[in-house]
């Protein structure tokens, strides 16, 4: 028998693991940006993390086709990540509403409703983000 306990702390301890390791990347990126130009540091962000992701997707069998629907969104996220990489390495104020943007598009893309609440939370998130 499983016990529950054990799974929710692991879960737990990873979970903190992950949140470290995020927290670290913003102030890894502000000093590493300080020795080298923001395409070249974003080249080796996306060459490391292609080597990382690439045995899990071996692994897991999954295939690397791209179908003809996902192109656009492929080009759509393509932009945002980059520019998303860009502003990160500058230390812009567009990182901090990257989230933001990407949820609005998201929502024009796929005709997506949003609610009132919704609505207002995402126009008042991009204007703070901004306005900051």
């Amino acid at each position: 028998m499983v016990n529950i306990k054990s799974k929710e702390l692991r879960i737990t301890i990873l979970m903190l693991l992950a949140m470290i390791t995020w927290g670290l990347s913003w102030t890894n990126a502000k000093i590493v940006g300080n020795y080298g130009s923001a395409p070249l540091m974003m080249f080796w962000r996306f060459f490391i993390a292609t080597l990382s992701f690439a045995p899990i997707v071996w692994w897991h069998g999954q295939s690397l086709k791209i179908t003809k629907e996902a192109i656009r969104i492929i080009i759509l996220n393509s932009i945002f990540m980059v520019s998303y990489n860009y502003f990160f390495f500058k230390g812009s104020v567009l990182e901090s509403i990257a989230f933001l943007l990407v949820r609005v598009v998201w929502a024009f893309e796929l005709r997506l409703k949003l609610g009132l609440g919704l609505g207002l939370g995402l126009g008042l998130g991009l204007w703070l983000g901004l306005a900051r």
